[in-house]
């Protein structure tokens, strides 16, 4: 597969059905860790978990919907099951912009989220793989003594 630098490891991704989220939940595997992949969609999650597989991870779907408290709960039995009683690394993908019900998003906050790409200085919307290194890093051991740190993953938006 990859690096073992995650041998041991659990992590639970919620989102990774696609996108960042299965990006992550890839390049978690790839360094050694039991990824947990959790979504709504069953079948996309056990498309995530056979790539993983066919790559020599170790993956599981959870299936999950977030909106719903119950759901929540049972994702979090589960997780603690599937993973030996413990998650090390939690990714909460699931969701992308403003807090809040969706049902309550305004259309200027949806314009404004697509908007930032187009601004980053970086001139293009970061990758799904972009994101996932930086994901991956913060979860690694090069990232022992970082805490409390905002690592802004925006092709520089923040910086303008």
């Amino acid at each position: 597969m990859g690096s073992s630098e995650l041998t041991e490891r659990v992590a639970l991704v919620t989102g990774a059905t696609s996108g960042i989220g299965a990006a992550t939940a890839a390049l978690l595997a790839a360094r050694g860790a039991l990824v947990l992949v959790a979504g709504r969609d069953r079948a996309r999650g056990e498309s995530v978990v056979a790539a993983i597989g066919d790559r020599g991870g170790r993956a599981d779907f959870v299936a999950a919907d977030l909106r719903e408290a119950e759901s929540v709960r049972r994702l979090a039995r589960e997780a603690a099951t599937l993973g030996g009683g413990r998650v090390d690394i939690l990714v909460n993908n699931a969701g992308s912009y403003p807090f809040g019900p969706t049902e309550q998003t305004q259309d200027r906050d949806t314009d404004a989220v697509y908007a930032l790409a187009a601004h980053a200085p970086a001139g293009r919307p970061g990758t799904p793989q972009e994101i996932a290194e930086a994901i991956a890093y913060l979860a690694g051991d090069a990232a022992s003594f970082v805490h409390g740190a905002v690592l802004s993953v925006d092709g520089g938006r923040t910086a303008v």
